[in-house]
């Protein structure tokens, strides 16, 4: 359960930087969604 939260915690923080810097929340959005997916598809591969 702990990496769940530390997972959720990352994409967050991941999302509020982007957000920063984009300054579009409609352009923070889409990143925010490919971020975890990539992740996920890599993890799935390695396993």
């Amino acid at each position: 359960m702990k990496v769940v939260q530390t997972f959720a915690e990352a994409m967050v923080l991941v999302f509020l930087v982007m957000l920063l810097f984009l300054h579009k929340i409609r352009c923070t959005i889409i990143p925010a969604i490919v971020a975890p997916v990539a992740l996920l598809g890599t993890f799935t591969v390695c396993y």
